[in-house]
């Protein structure tokens, strides 16, 4: 695998990055828009979430050369000793697992706020949520559903994303 193709792998997992961000940032739009104290900007965070997607679809698709233009300078770069499946696996790992300390910390935060502003102790916390706190919670549980997927499928991500680029294992 050349430095460029490590700098163009680099480009696609940023974009993908990106896109998950946008997800998320649309599912905590979606928790807050229910909540009578919902700032009345909401097509400010659609816009955000808008540009991101666009920005990542940009950055997937103009990897390859952005990544030419920025080894251009470089003159003799040797090839790195590990293939492109074995990077893309090792960069997956790692987003999942940033993105798996970022989902259990708003689940946390979540069900702590839940059970310190409970009325009443007598009841299950499904019945202390609001629509909004429950939306959340969802939304936490789902995204580390996903990252655990990142940690524990990576091979799969990889394939994919490879197979895609047309780069071999």
């Amino acid at each position: 695998m050349s430095a460029r193709q490590c700098v163009a792998l680099g480009l696609r997992l940023f974009a993908i990055w990106m896109c998950l961000d946008a997800i998320q940032a649309a599912l905590f739009m979606v928790a807050s828009g229910t909540s009578d104290t919902a700032p009345p900007f909401w097509w400010q965070k659609i816009l955000g979430i808008l540009v991101t997607l666009i920005v990542a679809l940009i950055v997937w698709v103009l990897s390859g050369p952005v990544a030419r233009g920025l080894m251009s300078r470089l003159e003799d770069v040797p090839d790195t000793k590990f293939s492109a499946h074995q990077a893309v696996v090792v960069g997956c790992v790692l987003m999942g697992l940033w993105w798996l300390e970022q989902s259990i910390f708003v689940v946390v935060v979540e069900w702590l706020r839940t059970l310190s502003v409970s009325p009443e102790y007598g009841q299950s916390a499904k019945d202390w949520l609001r629509t909004d706190h429950k939306i959340t919670l969802f939304s936490g549980l789902l995204q580390i559903g996903v990252s655990l997927f990142f940690v524990c499928c990576p091979h799969v991500i990889a394939n994919a994303v490879l197979r895609r680029a047309n780069i071999r294992k």
